[in-house]
């Protein structure tokens, strides 16, 4: 168990809210049947409704309703809150067939979050960015920055690496009452699980947002599996390598690499085969 942001887990530098689905009531410990998602920092809840805890993290099945944090102004653009970064957990059960929602303001007008599934497309309020691929059963991190009204510097990563960058204005729903995750107020339910859920009042850093990856990665069911001291290695679905490491889901028994260049490669021990 890694302590989390609050106790300087994560880049807490300006974070104004996070939801973690180990720690899903901020006890420091998991409440398998819990009711309610607690955030950590601002003290928001999400009510949620037909949604499970499941392995450590908030399963949805696609026509179930989701979570509402009801008076949530996190999403609501002032002069103090133009700037924001959003981070997402999350790991699809199967390909959506349309817009899937992760997180949405009630008005439409702030961050909305999901995938067009057709053209591996992922979309916000902000861009629409063109992905190489549609990861589905596999933990992934999204994470969107965005600045000022008129600045948009802001940049989209996905899995610590840039991916797009902001093309709109800054438009965070001004009239916002209510936020939703897995879910716009009504439809565009989200099939799979959410890890959690992190929210700044400024922009990260690359190197930031990568840390925050990589935490992700040890936190949220991967193990080390691999170092490497030299070369390159290239893996497949579903390890990953990040800084070095090579990390698979937890209780794998092999080490998918596709390709190795010049690597020295050490194993950890729990690689049986």
């Amino acid at each position: 168990y890694r302590t989390l942001a609050k106790y300087g887990y994560y880049n807490d530098g300006h974070m104004i809210a996070q939801w973690d689905a180990i720690d899903n009531q901020g006890t420091g410990t998991h409440d398998a049947a819990a009711t309610t998602w607690v955030d950590l920092i601002g003290g928001v809840e999400f009510a949620l409704t037909g949604a499970t805890w499941k392995d450590f993290s908030l399963s949805l099945s696609g026509s179930s309703p989701g979570g509402v944090a009801t008076g949530a102004t996190f999403l609501n653009y002032t002069a103090e809150n133009k700037n924001r970064t959003v981070e997402i957990v999350y790991r699809y059960a199967s390909a959506p067939s349309g817009y899937s929602i992760l997180l949405m303001g009630s008005s439409s007008a702030g961050v909305a979050i999901g995938w067009l599934s057709a053209s591996s497309t992922i979309a916000s309020s902000q861009s629409s960015n063109t992905l190489p691929g549609l990861p589905v059963g596999t933990v992934s991190t999204l994470s969107y920055g965005y600045e000022g009204q008129t600045a948009k510097t802001g940049s989209t990563f996905h899995d610590g690496e840039a991916v797009a960058k902001q093309t709109g204005k800054n438009n965070w729903g001004s009239s916002d009452s209510n936020v939703y995750l897995g879910k716009r107020s009504s439809g565009n339910n989200f099939k799979g699980e959410i890890f959690a859920v992190r929210v700044y009042n400024r922009l990260l850093t690359p190197e930031e947002v990568a840390a925050n990856r990589a935490a992700d990665v040890a936190r949220f069911g991967y193990a080390l599996a691999a170092t490497v001291s030299a070369g390159s290695v290239t893996v497949s679905d579903p390890a990953v390598v990040i800084g070095g490491n090579v990390y698979v889901p937890e209780g794998s028994t092999e080490l998918p690499i596709a390709s190795a260049t010049d690597a020295t490669i050490q194993l950890k021990d729990f690689i049986t085969s």
